[in-house]
């Protein structure tokens, strides 16, 4: 388990894993490393690389709203046509909305059909803390503000 942090760019991964886990099968997360890292970057930008070290969604699926969720393994980020220089596709939502995730670390949601770019977000740590409340909440209003934030 990651230590707490104070830096507020930092998620903390302990708290969102375990909001996740009181949820969610275990075995839809596994501690990842950058070295299993195989997509189109030539390294794994740090933020992404503590999220599948400390979280490691593992091919991990859910609805929510009625919504499909996606997050892929980190051996598998290459898998998804990469449509863009200098960013990785971490989330698919209903194979048809993608948030993308820039190495300037501003998140971007892809709108597959329309090949458009829309920034939603210039915090990781931010948009992750939505992301684990979009997965975890209990009424359907939390989840769908979060989503209509998003875009999604």
């Amino acid at each position: 388990m990651s230590t707490t942090t104070t830096n507020p760019n930092t998620p903390n991964y302990d708290e969102l894993l375990n909001k996740l886990l009181r949820k969610y099968d275990p075995g839809h997360f596994r501690k990842q490393l950058a070295i299993e890292f195989q997509g189109p970057l030539p390294t794994l930008p740090e933020e992404l690389a503590a999220f599948y070290k400390e979280i490691g969604p593992n091919e991990w699926k859910f609805d929510v709203n009625g919504r499909e969720f996606y997050l892929p393994a980190l051996h598998r980020l290459d898998d998804l046509d990469q449509p863009y220089r200098d960013a990785l596709v971490f989330v698919v939502v209903d194979e048809a909305q993608w948030i993308v995730y820039h190495t300037s670390g501003n998140l971007y949601r892809h709108d597959v059909k329309l090949k458009r770019l829309v920034k939603v977000s210039e915090s990781f740590a931010n948009s992750l803390g939505d992301l684990v409340e979009i997965a975890t909440a209990d009424e359907g209003s939390v989840a769908e503000k979060l989503l209509t934030q998003y875009g999604l």
